[in-house]
């Protein structure tokens, strides 16, 4: 599990199994704060994503690509000309809980999925496409 971190770029190895974020600030990265690919899995709880991107190129806060990723209680704002969440991927499994997204050009946008479930207390201030 990872916890308290904050600057860093994140891409998941697909060799590591599982992957735990509880309390995070994850922000100022000039691309993606976080990139998962290739069947990984992944929690991300009681974090903040935020400030990520370069304001040039479309570099989503979160992009999950063919993995499981479980969001909670976490909140994704203020992304510098990105989406806050992008999923892709005919295998992407993806839960959301309790989240909020603010500040980006979507909240949520999905380009194919094999799972999308969002509860009903998960807030898109910027949009879902």
């Amino acid at each position: 599990m990872i916890q308290s971190m904050q600057q860093g770029f994140i891409r998941c190895d697909p060799k590591l199994s599982e992957i735990k974020f509880e309390r995070c600030d994850i922000f100022h990265n000039s691309r993606s704060a976080m990139y998962f690919e290739r069947s990984s899995r992944v929690e991300i709880r009681g974090s903040n994503v935020y400030k990520n991107g370069n304001g040039v190129a479309n570099y989503p806060q979160i992009n999950i690509e063919n993995s499981f990723v479980y969001v909670s209680d976490s909140q994704i704002y203020d992304a510098r000309k990105g989406s806050g969440i992008y999923c892709k991927g005919s295998r992407t499994e993806l839960v959301i809980k309790r989240v909020q997204t603010y500040g980006n050009s979507v909240g949520l946008r999905c380009m194919g999925y094999k799972k999308l479930e969002i509860d009903n207390s998960s807030y898109f201030a910027d949009g879902i496409k």
